[in-house]
């Protein structure tokens, strides 16, 4: 016989054997153990939430998230100037420093 033919009915024997066994192991659970088992997870993560953050659920970042035009709740704080989690710094759509200087300049001929 072809080695190959031997191997590839032995391979089919296998998948055939995994998967009626689990189509065993998917009978013998009944619903509500199946139903009790996932209950004990979700208190186990629930737990597990608790005791790493302190609380169930996470408290939100009162700074600010981004870009806005008020130079206040903006990341760059009206400076034109966003630093970048790696250090590189990129201009704020909302407050370019070439905007804030013409704005300064435009307040002293008034």
């Amino acid at each position: 016989m072809n080695m190959t033919i031997v191997r590839s009915a032995l391979l089919a024997t296998i998948i055939c054997s995994i998967c009626y066994g689990q189509s065993i192991i998917n009978y013998v659970i009944s619903d509500s153990e199946r139903d009790n088992i996932v209950q004990k997870v979700n208190i186990a993560i629930d737990n597990a939430e608790k005791e790493i953050l302190g609380s169930p659920s996470p408290k939100p970042d009162d700074g600010p998230s981004g870009p806005h035009p008020d130079p206040e709740k903006c990341i760059c704080g009206g400076t034109g100037k966003i630093v970048q989690g790696d250090g590189h710094v990129t201009k704020c759509p909302f407050h370019p420093i070439e905007l804030i200087l013409k704005k300064m300049e435009e307040g002293k001929n008034e």
